[in-house]
């Protein structure tokens, strides 16, 4: 007769467990031989993620030895609490998206890799495209660290009409 204990019970849950994380629960198919797979860890509106699959195909097309897989975090809610934990965990994703407002608590990390040279492989040109103030501060120490992704102007919207039906100037 077999006993049904708390103890049997925590035993073969750990068990379970334990097989589970060893045999992994990703749904991705496995690397072929000789194609690298980086993972891409963004947050993200709907209208983003049609982006990023879009660029994510042609980047894959034009470069068939690399496969992009992303994890995508909807909003931005928690997302720097996903990313500092996957961090502290050791598996940070080999690409991240974050605002230029956090740049420099991941610069100081450590966690980001100096690009000069990829950009300097890549002829570097495309750098005079970018808006310099904002690529300029994806540098620390005077290492480029990141590539802006988009820029968000804030700016103040006024009703001319109410002003003057206020007679303000």
């Amino acid at each position: 007769m077999t006993r049904h204990t708390r103890r049997a019970f925590l035993k073969g849950a750990g068990a379970l467990a334990a097989s589970a994380a060893l045999t992994g629960c990703s749904t991705d198919p496995p690397d072929e031989p000789g194609k690298i797979t980086l993972t891409f860890l963004n947050y993200a509106t709907p209208e983003f993620l049609t982006l990023y699959k879009n660029l994510i195909s042609s980047f894959e097309a034009e470069h068939p030895k690399i496969r992009i897989r992303q994890i995508t975090s909807l909003g931005d809610a928690g997302y720097d609490t996903k990313l500092l934990t996957m961090i502290a965990g050791g598996i940070p994703p080999d690409l991240f998206h974050i605002t230029q407002s956090n740049f420099a608590l991941y610069a100081t990390k450590d966690v980001c890799l100096p690009i000069h040279d990829f950009v300097r492989g890549d002829g570097g040109a495309f750098l005079n495209e970018l808006y310099a103030p904002v690529l300029n501060g994806m540098r620390f120490k005077g290492q480029l660290l990141g590539l802006p992704s988009d820029l968000s102007p804030i700016v103040m919207l006024y009703n001319q009409d109410r002003f003057d039906e206020y007679k303000i100037p």
